[in-house]
């Protein structure tokens, strides 16, 4: 019974920091979503101060609308503050590459617009490596989190056997006692019989 109680504090134990490594991993995702809000605020905002730009000359002069390493990292909120400040916004606003007579009409509203991009551009960079390191994090919480529950999965199991082994001995014990109870009223109704049979 000691034995049974102490693993079911055991239980008790895993159960508690299994929860609080799931409390864990649900804050780093909230934190993800948070940032991933952030991210998406300040695209809104490039977005809707630059209007047609934004598509039509923005995306493919600095990003080569999304085929360059840099541009695939700005889509999958993953850019960095390294590939911000190695962007080259100016010269690449200066000197591109023809994109057709409206693309290059509104580029000048880029060109315009390249201080409130660039500053934008920074804090989206920063923004994305925070979220980077709390999607590492959170894929080490998850880890963390499985071993919990494994670990809890088979403590529930030794309780299960030692409750098991209760219940056996608590059987046999009984058993036991039926077997000499029975025994011991045989032995007397022999003894009674051999009596009787002795006063005959």
């Amino acid at each position: 019974y000691a034995l049974s109680r102490k693993a079911l504090e055991e239980v008790s134990l895993s159960r508690w920091r299994l929860e609080n490594k799931r409390n864990s991993v649900r804050k780093r995702e909230e934190e993800i979503g948070s940032l991933e809000v952030q991210i998406n605020e300040i695209k809104d905002d490039l977005r809707s101060t630059l209007g047609e730009a934004y598509e039509v000359s923005f995306l493919p002069i600095v990003f080569k609308a999304g085929r360059s390493p840099e541009g695939k990292r700005y889509d999958q909120n993953e850019l960095t503050i390294h590939d911000v400040e190695t962007l080259d916004l100016k010269a690449k606003i200066a000197h591109h590459k023809s994109l057709g007579r409206k693309a290059d009409r509104l580029s000048s509203l880029v060109a315009e617009r390249s201080h409130f991009i660039m500053d934008a551009l920074q804090r989206i960079g920063n923004l994305c490596e925070q979220r980077v390191y709390k999607l590492k994090v959170l894929s080490l919480s998850r880890a963390v989190e499985r071993a919990a529950a494994k670990q809890l999965e088979a403590k529930i199991e030794v309780n299960h056997h030692i409750l098991t082994m209760v219940e056996n001995c608590v059987l046999s014990s009984s058993r036991t006692n039926d077997y000499l109870e029975k025994k011991k009223t045989a032995l007397d109704s022999k003894k009674r019989a051999e009596e009787t049979l002795g006063d005959v």
